[in-house]
């Protein structure tokens, strides 16, 4: 059963229990938007005030519940290699919780792990078709699968993988590149055996290990590792490529300096390419950006030279986390103020990266930066664009 939190249905208060939509028991609001099909005839069983009541639904009619948010599944693994595991004190709370759950995943993206994932939960992904699925793989060398998570259900992953795509889930799958661990053979070989999965499984990601400064054990992927495992995998990629016509294995864009990657970075370039010319833009303009994402977003300047309006582009160096972090979403509130207290020109729009804060206006740390001329980009440059006019 799940609480209601608010009805416009006269018969239902705040509070109500909502115990099953025919036959069906509702856990939370997965099971009811799913169960909830307006083309048919329904029957809503509810507890209210210790009392079941049944209220029917002709096909056609339909009522809007604002269900409470489910208890999401907590991370079982405990992996040296975790970021969230490596956050100091201070930050905003949602950091901390190390989720772990498929209906985050089908959701948002978010990779699992799949070593909490138990027969109901894989009876209940395919039943409700939570489809695509995303899942953190890293090796198919079971033992050190098992290792890496601290897990012993970690070697279940191949049969886990096998059980969801007999239900029809696709999955995008991801390999993170820990140095001597999760590198050179380890990437082909479980590239491969991933590959003899398709098309259940529909891609296969390649990412750099999250090293900060609070993680100082954890090994740093230098440029040399980087060029091999780039030419490696481009061998991987034009082998599949020949067999699929279609691309298989994706590298991140951290391994990259202006090629094809996974990430923001592969949609900037084309939509720069791509975008009409603004004709309505006047005055100066800060971009704040990261370290990595700081030579496309000049290539953004260089594209909207114009004599009636100014862009200067600011890279802000990650303090918090450390100079192995360069990617502008883990930009911290006092990074970036520090950094504009030492810009000296007056702006009319100083521009954040849209993934640096959460919906309410908050940075990492928690840090709010109060100012009219201030503004988050949207993921869009057409509607960046619409916003400096």
């Amino acid at each position: 059963m799940v609480r209601v939190v608010n009805s416009n249905h006269p018969e239902i208060p705040k509070d109500a229990q909502l115990l099953m939509i025919d036959k069906n028991p509702i856990n939370d609001i997965f099971d009811y938007h799913f169960y909830n099909d307006p083309t048919k005839r329904r029957k809503f069983l509810f507890t209210i005030n210790k009392k079941k009541k049944v209220i029917s639904l002709n096909r056609g009619e339909d009522i809007q519940l604002i269900l409470e948010e489910p208890q999401y599944k907590k991370c079982e693994n405990d992996c040296d290699y975790c970021f969230v595991k490596g956050l100091p004190e201070g930050l905003r709370k949602e950091l901390y919780f190390r989720d772990d759950d498929y209906r985050l995943s089908f959701l948002f993206g978010n990779f699992l792990s799949l070593t909490n994932l138990t027969d109901d939960d894989i009876a209940r992904i395919k039943k409700l078709r939570f489809s695509p699925l995303y899942v953190s793989v890293h090796t198919t060398n079971l033992s050190l699968r098992s290792r890496l998570f601290k897990n012993k259900n970690a070697r279940l992953v191949i049969d886990q993988l096998k059980k969801l795509i007999e239900g029809d889930i696709k999955i995008h799958c991801q390999v993170v590149v820990i140095p001597k661990i999760t590198d050179g053979i380890n990437i082909e070989k479980t590239v491969n055996d991933l590959f003899r999965l398709y098309p259940g499984v529909s891609s296969v990601g390649i990412v750099p290990v999250g090293r900060t400064r609070f993680l100082k054990k954890l090994p740093g992927i230098n440029k040399r590792l980087a060029q091999q495992i780039v030419r490696d995998t481009n061998l991987m990629h034009i082998n599949f490529r020949k067999k699929l016509k279609r691309r298989f294995v994706y590298i991140a864009d951290e391994f990259y300096q202006y090629e094809n990657g996974i990430g923001m970075i592969r949609q900037l370039l084309d939509e720069v390419d791509s975008m009409k010319y603004p004709k309505n833009i006047s005055g100066k303009f800060l971009f704040v950006t990261g370290k990595l994402a700081y030579p496309y977003v000049n290539y953004l300047k260089n594209r909207l030279a114009n004599k009636k309006f100014q862009i200067d582009v600011l890279s802000v160096k990650n303090r918090f986390f450390g100079d192995t972090v360069t990617v502008s979403g883990l930009l911290t509130g006092k990074d970036i103020y520090n950094a504009l207290r030492l810009m000296k020109k007056n702006y009319d729009r100083i521009v954040f990266p849209p993934n640096c804060v959460n919906d309410n206006g908050k940075f990492l740390d928690d840090f709010e930066l109060d100012g009219v001329n201030y503004i988050v980009a949207p993921y869009s440059i057409k509607e960046l664009l619409l916003w400096l006019q």
